[in-house]
């Protein structure tokens, strides 16, 4: 099965530009249905409120509305399984967000149609809070991680439990004495720990807290930009010249 467009929206701006979000589904084999958008079609908020400089892990979500010329039109959107519907948000040709449809943010007004209906997508970040940091052994799934691995390697494990498969980039460059500080040369990948760290008194740790982990000693932040998953060291943008380096969803 492959996820497929099945509702698409598109959006004039006052610049003339078209913005378009689209939202598919697993194993859909229809046509695409256009949606009419809302009085304020599109709100898409880059890291949420409140992503204060300290704050490591910051979501991002984008809310939109549409409008419903029936009653009831798209109450299959209200009532589903959370990953049902990917949603993909794009300015021009360009793919900004990539996310997921929250089935507890469907709003409605009770009133004649036509009128409006609201939703929210997620990048699945603040839901990693409610999932453990778990993996699957010899078909065996739910059992903690073990060995002692790079940084970089639980941080991909655990953004691969928001069911997208993003790059990840990253400008982290505070080193320790013994690492290699070429341009190449990552600290997440060169520093590492026993995966023993993050399952404690018999129990895992949420992916969000060893994200949190991960990434908080560097003095950097976690963030959706531009559809990548984006580790940003804060203090390095100071700096005339930064080192970016990318990865693929599997941390290569």
């Amino acid at each position: 099965m492959a996820f497929a467009v099945k509702y698409r929206l598109e959006i004039a701006t006052l610049e003339g530009n078209i913005e378009k979000i689209d939202i598919s589904e697993d194993g859909y084999a229809g046509a695409v249905i256009n949606l009419k958008g809302g009085s304020n079609p599109l709100k898409y908020i880059k890291g949420q409120k409140g992503g204060a400089k300290n704050k490591v892990i910051i979501p991002s979500t984008l809310e939109f509305s549409v409008y419903s010329e029936t009653d009831f039109a798209y109450t299959s959107l209200s009532s589903f399984q959370e990953q049902t519907y990917l949603v993909e948000y794009y300015q021009g040709a360009t793919k900004v967000f990539s996310g997921w449809l929250l089935p507890d943010e469907y709003s409605e007004d009770y009133i004649e149609p036509p009128y409006e209906v609201g939703f929210i997508a997620t990048d699945y970040l603040a839901q990693l809070k409610g999932i453990q940091f778990l993996t699957t052994v010899f078909s065996i799934p739910n059992q903690p991680y073990t060995g002692r691995n790079s940084l970089l390697f639980y941080i991909k494990e655990a953004l691969l439990k928001t069911g997208l498969s993003l790059n990840i980039r990253e400008n982290v460059n505070i080193y320790s004495t013994e690492m290699d500080t070429a341009s190449a040369d990552s600290p997440l990948v060169q520093g590492d720990v026993d995966a023993s760290i993050f399952f404690q008194n018999g129990q895992a740790l949420d992916c969000y807290s060893v994200l949190e982990f991960c990434i908080k000693n560097f003095s950097a932040r976690l963030v959706q930009d531009g559809n990548t998953w984006y580790i940003e060291q804060i203090n390095e943008k100071q700096n005339t010249t930064f080192i970016e380096r990318t990865y693929n969803s599997a941390g290569v």
